[in-house]
């Protein structure tokens, strides 16, 4: 069985480490408490706001110019492609002089496709004209 002045000097230990740790924790809490009222969001919350909203119309503003610029970008890439496009439609090549010669339905192709005495029609840029075949040459 331990002795009396064994258990009481244990005690004393223990007294004395509890109450060095509760110092301990108020000090800290005191300090977190000190931070806390010096801590600009609890001085100022409107201008925490304010500042937070800002930057939410600043990110915006730098979205909305970055889908502008990729708009801008796609519709120069769609105007040059519309401009090749264009280039080599069929009414394009008439426009250069060039001119399409029908046999009924079909599209000649080479003069050996037709014989003396065929009809066939003449499209340019710019109306059209019937013919009458009256030879070939190669």
């Amino acid at each position: 069985m331990p002795r009396r002045e064994d258990i009481a000097a244990r005690i004393e230990d223990l007294r004395e480490k509890l109450y060095l740790a509760t110092k301990d924790r108020v000090f800290d809490l005191e300090k977190e408490v000190k931070a806390l009222r010096e801590s600009y969001v609890l001085k100022a919350p409107v201008n925490v706001f304010f500042q937070l909203k800002q930057r939410v119309d600043d990110l915006v503003r730098a979205a909305t110019t970055g889908v502008l610029h990729a708009i801008e970008i796609k519709n120069r890439d769609f105007a040059a492609t519309c401009g090749k496009m264009n280039a080599l439609s069929p009414l394009a090549v008439l426009e250069r002089g060039y001119s399409v010669t029908f046999a009924g339905e079909r599209v000649v192709k080479s003069a050996e496709e037709l014989k003396k005495g065929d009809i066939v029609i003449t499209r340019l840029a710019r109306g059209k004209f019937t013919s009458k075949v009256e030879g070939e040459e190669e």
